[in-house]
């Protein structure tokens, strides 16, 4: 299959020393040597002709040093060709890339989306290990990492039944109102890092375990420990997974001790017949083994906390910039107070809103929520094909390789939202284009990817959301403390943490 992929190699042969393929694939130091060539020099400039270009031996390096720019500027050219050849881009095709050895095929349009989403050969977690570089490994996640989540989806499907949302309901209300008691009158906080700070927490009590959600300084440790086995997959460690760097080390050790943690606990409770009413005690009590639960809890914190926290993180700063939204959210949770018949301060009656209520009765803050993961979460989705050949487009996909789907394909689509880079959540109302299209909102999985987790993630958004904007009125300001005039961009090629390009603060003030 061509590629549509311009490629410019000379300058990077130039600075190879001149021996055969087997004398360099022979040598550690000199392969080394080659990959930090080539990476130092993507990484000293970001323009088009740079993402596009092509290395020897490891191809399109930008996929992993610039993600968004690189898919975003290869699927305008591939568009570009549809269209010279008069053929619909809508409609999609496919085109490929090369890169650490692998062809990547890349889905976009109607057709792309259809059977990227809905093709039972195709494997999400597969696809997710050569994103992220593989899966943390010790010994004490067992022979065998499961790589189909099969029990994880089990366990999350008890975790997100209405009986155990409502019974944990009371406590995330109770969490979010405690954190937010600390803050006191007034004052200024960096949203991100504020808001993923009591999501943490609030995944580990709902989701993992007590001992991590009661114990603060145990928690902040398992957060650093987390933190360093994901920032171990950085664009570097991801191309040269066998190279072991400082950062791979430091994740290896990490990893084993996050592991130990986890065991520590399970046989602390079972020596001394201690019980909690968690998640860990549920998977003890069915007879898991040990490295199931450490497996089940390793992907739960990898998965449940950093994209529910920069929902309503980044919900929060739009909101702080667009009062007419903020309006609208504050009369939908006024009219929910009152239902409830209760008294006493905005903030107190919430406390009280039923889980029905809260998923279903709440059509302003769902869409705040739609259009902020449509805007902010630029994800290349990626899977692995693990069956049969599949045919896309007249191409044929074979077992072993992988497909790539770049989200914006389709959210940043301006015949499908008009003014694609403006928040608006009312776009959502009575929108025809997208009412005619397929699957035309990605944010939570469709077809044979639907996100599991979603029933939960949303009932933290929207509590921390609800009760935050309840409790202070906030404003978003630049690192030098000046109002924001317009909404911050996000920086769409970190996809781990999806911060804004440049700094914001907020600043807040109790409600009266």
């Amino acid at each position: 299959m061509s590629s549509y992929i311009s490629s410019n190699v000379s300058h990077i042969l130039d600075q190879i020393p001149q021996q055969s393929s087997a004398f360099v694939f022979g040598s550690g130091t000199i392969v080394a040597s080659i990959v930090l060539i080539a990476l130092s020099h993507f990484w000293i400039s970001g323009s088009t002709k740079h993402v596009l270009r092509h290395t020897p031996f490891f191809g399109h390096l930008a996929f992993f040093t610039a993600r968004h720019d690189f898919m975003d500027t290869t699927l305008k050219i591939a568009q570009q060709k549809l269209r010279k050849q008069n053929k619909d881009p809508q409609r999609g095709g496919i085109y490929d890339f090369h890169t650490v050895g692998h062809t990547v095929n890349v889905l976009h349009g109607e057709t792309g989306r259809k059977l990227f989403f809905g093709d039972k050969n195709l494997s999400l977690y597969q696809g997710y290990l050569f994103l992220r570089g593989g899966f943390p490994t010790t010994s004490k996640l067992g022979e065998k990492i499961e790589l189909d989540n099969s029990k994880l989806k089990e366990r999350l499907l008890y975790f997100i039944r209405r009986e155990y949302l409502t019974d944990v309901l009371p406590t995330i209300v109770s969490e979010i109102t405690g954190e937010l008691s600390k803050w006191g009158k007034t004052g200024e906080m960096d949203p991100y890092q504020r808001v993923y700070e009591f999501v943490f927490k609030l995944t580990c009590r709902l989701l993992v375990c007590t001992e991590f959600a009661d114990n603060d300084k145990l928690r902040d440790h398992v957060r650093g420990l987390y933190w360093t086995i994901e920032d171990s997959a950085n664009s570097f460690t991801n191309l040269v997974p066998w190279l072991r760097t400082r950062q791979k080390r430091a994740a290896a050790k990490a990893t084993e001790e996050l592991a130990d943690i986890i065991t520590n606990v399970i046989n602390e409770r079972k020596k001394t017949g201690r019980r909690e009413n968690d998640p860990m005690q549920y998977q003890i009590d069915l007879g898991d083994r040990d490295a199931d639960i450490i497996q089940y809890t390793f992907k739960i914190l990898f998965a449940g906390s950093v994209n529910t926290a920069a929902i309503a993180a980044w919900a929060l700063v739009y909101l702080s910039t667009h009062a007419d939204q903020n309006k609208a959210v504050m009369e939908e949770l006024q009219k929910a107070a009152h239902n409830t018949g209760m008294t006493g301060s905005l903030v107190e009656q919430l406390t009280h809103v039923p889980l029905d209520t809260w998923e279903s009765e709440m059509p302003v803050l769902e869409l705040v929520i739609k259009e902020t993961i449509r805007l902010v979460f630029a994800i290349i989705a990626l899977r692995r094909n693990i069956n049969d050949p599949v045919m896309a487009d007249g191409v044929k996909i074979a077992q072993g390789d992988f497909l790539a789907y770049f989200i914006h394909d389709i959210h940043l689509n301006p015949e499908i939202y008009p003014d694609p880079e403006t928040w608006n959540p009312n776009r959502w109302v009575d929108n025809d284009s997208e009412k005619k299209t397929t699957y035309p909102f990605l944010g939570w999985g469709v077809a044979r990817f639907p996100c599991t987790g979603m029933r939960m993630a949303k009932l933290e958004i929207k509590t921390i959301i609800a009760l935050c904007i309840a409790s202070y009125n906030f404003s978003s300001m630049d690192k030098s403390g000046e109002l924001l005039r317009s909404d911050p961009e996000p920086d769409r090629n970190d996809w781990q943490r999806f911060m804004p390009l440049k700094p914001v603060r907020m600043g807040y003030e109790r409600r009266a």
